[in-house]
């Protein structure tokens, strides 16, 4: 009710802070039908792209559009219409420009015959949304960029505008694409060029499979000067070999297909390379990979012996579901039943002190103790 109460006074806020002014927009009306209207009244489209259940989408229609600032800029450059893209008009424009929504609110400019101009997503603020609007309207627009594009137009200038484009809308994927494509004409080094790296640099670090990121590894030095925040760069090294070492626990807890773990073995060997290198926190990544590397090589004795060395140095991720795959290997596999108590000792323990989060092992203490029971 608090929180209710709190927006409510919020939205009244900024309705009386702000000179309101309602902008004339079309509603849901087919696409040519609004193009027609643009042609004859000589002006661009505004296109705002929206749904019924989506809280920023209503923040932009009922509080930024409204204010005077806003209001004027559209009214006297464009034709705005506003879709709802889950109606047939909606589903109709959203036709027009595949793999454009990525999410909503998304907003187009085009030209009187469609061609599009510019592309920008979320609830922006008022003056935040003008300068962006009116800086994709200042140079090449985006129809334009891609042809060229296509054409084979890789000139640093173009490229720069068409990653903003993708900065604009959210789209990473082809953002990595086109950055790494431009990036890939020239030598390794070329990474530490500050012109490239501001480029590639948001984004390469996040495979660490890839031979960009061993690159990154092997000259932190250089690149930490780049960045000019080393630690930060550090940071994100680590944050993603984090998640890449996460995903192969996932896949070791949720498969026993001899084939889907043999697919594992050559990515585990890659990251335990990575993580040889001279990051905070590597070592313990590597430490949980080289547990999991046993796992799969099948050597159980290798398996209990560095999973307890490592336990003891408390040098692995304190994760249920990470210990759960581990204690369940071992208590399936072992035969030794001092090594087995040994095991089932240590992971009460573990239970005891993640109090009421316990449970996540709960099924991994009853397997423990009926192999207990039945040696």
């Amino acid at each position: 009710m608090k929180k209710i109460l709190l927006a409510f006074v919020f939205g009244m806020i900024t309705l009386s802070v702000f000179p309101q002014k309602k902008v004339s927009f079309l509603d849901n009306e087919p696409w040519e039908k609004v193009l027609k209207q643009a042609q004859k009244a000589q002006k661009m489209v505004f296109v705002d792209c929206y749904t019924s259940w989506c809280v920023p989408c209503k923040h932009l229609m009922n509080v930024i559009f409204p204010q005077k600032i806003v209001s004027d800029y559209l009214d006297s450059m464009f034709v705005c219409v506003k879709y709802d893209i889950e109606k047939e008009n909606g589903k109709a424009f959203e036709d027009q420009y595949p793999n454009k929504i990525l999410a909503v609110p998304t907003m187009f400019v085009t030209d009187s015959h469609g061609n599009l101009l510019h592309v920008l997503r979320g609830a922006r603020e008022a003056d935040d949304l003008l300068d962006n609007l009116k800086k994709g309207l200042l140079g090449k627009p985006l129809y334009e960029i891609e042809k060229e594009y296509r054409q084979g137009n890789r000139e640093l200038d173009l490229v720069k505008r068409y990653l903003w484009f993708f900065e604009c809308v959210g789209d990473q994927h082809n953002y990595a694409k086109v950055a790494g494509d431009y990036a890939a004409q020239f030598p390794m080094d070329s990474l530490w060029t500050p012109d490239i790296w501001g480029m590639v640099g948001s984004y390469i670090w996040r495979d660490p499979y890839s031979r960009e990121f061993r690159f990154i590894l092997e000259h932190l030095e250089k690149f930490g000067k780049v960045e000019k925040d080393y630690y930060k760069l550090e940071n994100l090294l680590y944050e993603r070999l984090r998640f890449e070492t996460t995903v192969i626990n996932l896949k070791m807890a949720q498969t026993e297909n001899p084939d889907s773990l043999l697919a594992l073995k050559p990515k585990v060997d890659q990251l335990l390379e990575a993580s040889k290198y001279p990051v905070k926190e590597f070592p313990k990544i590597s430490a949980e990979l080289l547990v999991i590397k046993a796992m799969l090589d099948e050597d159980t004795d290798k398996v209990y012996e560095r999973f307890m060395v490592f336990e003891n140095c408390n040098f692995l991720i304190d994760v249920p579901l990470y210990r759960a795959t581990v204690f369940r290997y071992l208590f399936t596999r072992l035969t030794d039943k001092s090594r087995m108590q040994a095991c089932m000792d240590r992971l009460l323990a573990y239970q005891r002190r993640l109090g009421h989060e316990g449970e996540a092992v709960d099924d991994v203490v009853a397997l423990g103790k009926e192999k207990l029971a039945n040696m």
